[in-house]
């Protein structure tokens, strides 16, 4: 994606280029097709261009409007122009001479405060209006644009990414320790508009920020909420409807694109964006450039089968299969930390060398299945738990079964853990964990900061009380819940940064917001059914879709757990960088390394992992404090 930046002062001063320009070189691998600067009154704003769609050449932003004064900058794809133009009363000729940006301007004129409701599509924007004094900031639905603010004493900057911004001179670099204790503690959401810096705040997913002279202003103008659940006909009227807007999602992304790239793995969501992306860009002569990633010990297993079974599967697809050394790229990846200002990379390795092939292959946006999964919740156990809570206990018991033996484990296993344990108070959950002699995995995240700093900052019983608070107010919470997991957690802007070291755009179809508002809609029968979640899935895809991959149970598990498959390496790495902390007296007072070092080789891979997370912490806080970069 382009990237954008600007700065916007308070005290009538004249904002310069100059304090622009370490941001903007920062993000120079965002700009493929050139740079631009515009500055008016109090605001100066700039741009590293990434032209993808047709209509990011006409009129690219900055924009100022000759007759208000406002002025744009802004990296997007608008979904909904025909009916943008429709409600301002533009023509269709006039529309094709309009980039979205510019579009964007004209609608702020019309609707001010309530734009950021009406676009549809990928977006973040940052609007200078001078007449009131504001600077608005917005991101779309699901914080697939990223983009960070700070405050200084007379003035705010923002940037797309986080890396770049806090590269300027104007503001003092410094490490965020409660907000890296929330991250030791697996707090991840506690404040979703904090990240890793002190003062530097995310405008966070569906949000709009309002800047003037008296503060800061954050609104949200979107959320999953609770809506009315959608009836139709029978299955196949949901299934028609779920294919017509999983298209149109494709469909979106694939504007004006002779070549679209695409991560793709033997999982459903990537598959279904296949069986969608390769006709409609067969209609002009394009062609869909896949990358699979495959780890380097497993070359020849059965993800390197499918692959090489793709072009039979997908007529007209153009498939690669990258060679990933796990241990080599996520070396590189922890070795970068200021890149992503964040001591999570996960998924971004793999990502990245999928983004690297697609590149090279002529492609210039890079889609995932990101957000298949949470779009459609509650699965798996999370469905269980919804049938509890609106006492549909007739239909527990049936699909109890039938998940227990597509999960491999017993129906008392898939009760005591997952249906059972999660409604019990903080205080019984914990009593329970200890008597069965295995501290639950959010208790051991806390045995990793010393117990006064877990005192001065209320860390008591994990997650346990805000999870179960969201759990008592029943299964659309649950929902919610899931959403905003996605949201606002590091993922999307991981992809983001991976995607734009190789000029590309990162994009996810499962998370247009058409489709999304769909699945929210959907009736509890349609999401799972006979023990296999997004049952609606697995039948509007048939045919479509190859019949091994509808048909894979999909294991639900914590993603830090599912690393166990990678357990040697991450306690071969967490020993190196416990080597490099030795004597650092600054987070001995904060964290207790020791015990992590010896839960590394805890034969349970909860446990091990666990403390591979808080030697991570530890070890990003050491190189903030200590690094000038």
């Amino acid at each position: 994606m382009s990237g954008i930046c600007g700065i916007v002062v308070h005290d009538g001063a004249t904002p310069y280029k100059e304090a622009l320009r370490p941001i903007m070189s920062t993000m120079s691998s965002r700009g493929p097709d050139g740079s631009a600067f515009r500055s008016s009154g109090a605001a100066a704003f700039a741009i590293q261009r990434n032209y993808v769609h047709p209509e990011d050449r006409l009129a690219p932003s900055p924009l100022r409007d000759p007759e208000s004064g406002c002025m744009i900058v802004a990296s997007l794809r608008l979904d909904n122009r025909e009916d943008l133009a429709t409600a301002l009363g533009l023509s269709t000729d006039h529309l094709q001479t309009l980039s979205d940006s510019a579009l964007v301007l004209a609608a702020y004129h019309r609707w001010g405060d309530a734009l950021p409701g009406r676009l549809k599509g990928d977006f973040s924007y940052a609007i200078w209006d001078p007449a009131a004094k504001q600077l608005e900031l917005a991101v779309d639905h699901f914080g697939i644009r990223p983009l960070f603010y700070v405050e200084l004493e007379k003035a705010i900057l923002f940037a797309t990414s986080l890396r770049a911004l806090v590269a300027s001179p104007l503001l003092e670099r410094r490490l965020n320790q409660r907000r890296l204790l929330d991250f030791t503690a697996r707090h991840d959401d506690i404040d979703p508009f904090m990240t890793y810096f002190d003062g530097v705040h995310r405008v966070v997913a569906a949000h709009v920020i309002r800047v003037t002279e008296s503060g800061v202003r954050r609104r949200r103008y979107w959320a999953p909420g609770s809506r009315k659940r959608l009836v139709l006909k029978d299955d196949s009227a949901y299934e028609e409807c779920y294919r017509q807007l999983y298209d149109q999602a494709v469909r979106r992304r694939l504007r004006g694109l002779d070549r679209a790239g695409l991560m793709l793995s033997n999982g459903i969501d990537s598959n279904s964006i296949s069986a969608f992306a390769v006709p409609a860009l067969r209609e002009r002569g394009g062609r869909l450039v896949t990358a699979t990633v495959l780890m380097r010990q497993n070359e020849t297993g059965e993800l390197a089968k499918f692959v090489h079974s793709l072009p039979e599967v997908y007529e007209g697809i153009d498939a690669h299969a990258v060679s990933y050394d796990l241990e080599r790229e996520l070396e590189a990846m922890h070795g970068e930390f200021f890149y992503f200002g964040s001591p999570v990379t996960t998924p971004a390795p793999a990502f990245a060398a999928a983004c690297k092939t697609l590149a090279k292959n002529g492609a210039r946006i890079a889609m995932s299945g990101m957000g298949g999964d949470q779009i459609f919740a509650p699965m798996g156990s999370g469905y269980l738990v919804s049938l509890a809570l609106d006492f549909k206990l007739l239909t527990l018991l049936k699909e109890l079964g039938p998940y227990a033996r597509s999960q491999g484990r017993s129906r008392r296993n898939i009760l005591l853990n997952e249906l059972i344990l999660p409604l019990l108070s903080p205080t019984m959950r914990a009593v329970f964990q200890r008597l069965r002699s295995r501290p639950g995995y959010d208790m051991l995240a806390l045995d990793y900061i010393r117990s006064e700093i877990r005192e001065q900052n209320g860390y008591v019983t994990g997650r346990d009380a805000p999870r179960n608070a969201m759990l008592s107010t029943g299964m659309q919470q649950l929902e919610v819940a899931s959403l905003n997991r996605l949201g606002v957690s590091m993922t999307m802007p991981v992809l983001d940064v991976a995607a734009s070291r190789h000029g590309m755009v990162a994009t996810a179809p499962c998370l247009d917001i058409d489709l999304v508002e769909f699945c929210l809609s959907l009736p509890l029968e349609q999401k799972v059914k006979n023990g296999l979640p997004r049952a609606l899935v697995r039948r509007a895809l048939r045919g479509l879709v190859p019949d091994d991959v509808l048909s894979r149970p999909i294991p639900t598990i914590p993603f830090d757990i599912s690393q166990a498959r990678n357990l040697e390496f991450i306690r071969k790495r967490s020993l190196e960088m416990l080597g490099r902390l030795s004597g650092n007296d600054h987070l001995d007072s904060l964290f207790d390394l020791e015990r992590a070092r010896e839960r590394l080789a805890h034969p349970d891979p909860m446990v091990a992992v666990s403390a591979g997370r808080a030697i991570r912490a530890a070890a990003f806080m050491a190189w903030a404090e200590g690094s000038n970069r």
